[in-house]
């Protein structure tokens, strides 16, 4: 099994983030932008394979979208502003779909979403800036096999 944890928009806010590394059992590390010099932090602290994408806010150079295969699935990386997902979600499955991607993660809301179809649309939301919820959240997802499951925590 494979377990992963999906950060974004930590906006030069680290702490939480290694507090949940430090205390938390995972594999890797998925990082949807705003800020990406927090991933980079992440991997200069941390012997795991971590990975991240530029969000919006981030004007250094570093890739826009990840395609990473993780056992059987195949999952994309974005922050979505780039699919306009503050307004509807259909550019970004539109895009995984023209990947044969199983999961799609995004951020930029700051808002946790999941929306489970032929492929997952999943944003773990802010871990430092939380819209519409009063705590910070992150994602998880286990892969074992051919099963995947995604799941949204929340923090104090």
């Amino acid at each position: 099994m494979t377990r992963i944890i999906v950060f974004s928009d930590s906006h030069g806010e680290t702490k939480k983030m290694h507090d949940i590394l430090s205390n938390e059992k995972c594999d890797m590390v998925f990082h949807l932008g705003d800020c990406f010099d927090d991933m980079q932090e992440l991997s200069m602290c941390y012997e795991l394979p971590i990975y991240g994408v530029l969000g919006n806010v981030d004007y250094v150079d570093g890739p826009r979208i990840l395609k990473i295969q993780v056992e059987s699935k195949t999952i994309l990386l974005c922050h979505g502003h780039q699919f306009h997902v503050k307004s509807q979600l259909f550019k970004l499955h539109q895009y995984a779909e023209e990947e044969q991607a199983d999961l799609a993660l995004f951020g930029h809301t700051h808002i946790p979403t999941i929306e489970e179809s032929e492929i997952v649309l999943m944003n773990p939301g802010s871990i430092s800036r939380p819209l519409h919820h009063d705590q910070p959240s992150y994602g998880v997802i286990e892969i074992n096999d051919d099963k995947m499951v995604c799941k949204i925590k929340y923090i104090n």
